[in-house]
């Protein structure tokens, strides 16, 4: 004969052990002030703003010499407004990524935590962008030199490895200490400050492109 179980609601299974994952969930809106939240966007912004108009300056003189200012003046709105809505998105990932950060971090902490994964994550496609325009001649003397090294593979897992190594202690020790010591986060929040006006200002040129790019595209 078979047994029968108790039946137990799937409401309250969820309710149980779900429960404090979702308040967590109601609570994380609250772990950061209004000021705090807005102060993370800028620190997000902060190294995407200041790498594009680096290729503005870089670019801008040669686009002019092939066509005209105008072309130039097309471009660096297009950037300006690409800037804006790439700052944009990696804040919202990052703000949806802390709601797995544990409830046990202070405000300060969490937003130094999430502004450093920022500029980390703007660090690391800027170096993956300049790798990536490298010259042809670059790439085959690096291929050239593994193979005079007699062991090919080994020597490129040994660079892989130490990409792969330096790019998870640039990452993790620094979030470690602002974990363990409030008195890092506290100095980082403080350099986050002295960057906000700057990026304030280069926003206000974001926002300014986002209207030229759509006068262009009426």
């Amino acid at each position: 004969m078979p047994v029968r179980l108790p039946h137990i609601p799937l409401a309250f299974m969820m309710n149980n052990s779900f429960a404090p994952f979702w308040q967590h969930l109601k609570s994380y809106p609250r772990r950061l002030t209004l000021q705090q939240t807005l102060s993370l966007f800028l620190a997000v912004a902060f190294p995407f703003q200041i790498w594009t108009v680096y290729q503005i300056f870089k670019d801008v003189e040669w686009i002019t010499a092939r066509t005209n200012a105008g072309d130039a003046f097309g471009y660096a709105a297009y950037s300006l407004a690409f800037a804006l809505l790439e700052s944009a998105a990696v804040f919202g990932l990052l703000w949806l990524l802390g709601l797995f950060t544990p409830a046990a971090w202070k405000d300060k902490q969490l937003l130094a935590i999430l502004s450093w994964a920022g500029w980390m994550l703007a660090f690391w496609a800027g170096v993956g962008e300049l790798l990536a325009s490298l010259p042809i001649e670059s790439i085959d003397s690096l291929v050239a030199w593994l193979f005079a090294t007699g062991h090919p593979l080994r020597w490129a897992y040994l660079l892989v490895g130490l990409g792969a190594v330096s790019l998870l202690a640039m990452i993790a020790l620094p979030m470690f200490g602002f974990v363990r010591k409030e008195q890092a986060s506290a100095r980082f929040q403080a350099l986050l400050e002295r960057t906000a006006v700057l990026t304030t200002l280069l926003i206000g040129f974001d926002l300014v492109g986002v209207l030229v790019v759509l006068i262009r595209n009426l």
